[in-house]
């Protein structure tokens, strides 16, 4: 109950913030970049994959149409503006047998 007030006394002074002319300038940081490369993401993760401290995305890419689509994965390293390059930096085929799912653990890390 005690998360409720908190929630109930902060939720009016959010929205004054998130009203006010300074939140326009932060949707710079969250514009839309489309990748357009073939095929359907199945799965996609977020991290450092080269060590340089910027975040790079992982791609696992269907292409054509079962039973005869091909599998790729695809690594696209964050440029140095921040952004995401208009080709992979990597892209390898994946055996015809594998499969791929995007899934959450959501329990605390240690708990298992």
């Amino acid at each position: 109950m005690p998360a409720r007030r908190l929630l109930a006394l902060l939720l009016p002074l959010l929205l004054l913030i998130a009203r006010s002319p300074g939140a326009a300038q932060t949707e710079d940081l969250f514009a839309v970049q489309e990748l357009r490369e073939p095929g359907r993401t199945v799965a996609a993760e977020l991290g450092d994959f080269d060590g340089d401290g910027r975040a790079d995305l992982l791609q696992v890419v269907y292409t054509g149409i079962p039973p005869d689509d091909k599998r790729f994965i695809r690594l696209w390293k964050q440029t140095e503006a921040g952004g995401l390059p208009a080709k992979p930096t990597y892209e390898l085929p994946l055996p015809d047998e594998s499969a791929a799912s995007s899934s959450c653990c959501c329990a605390p890390p240690g708990s298992r």
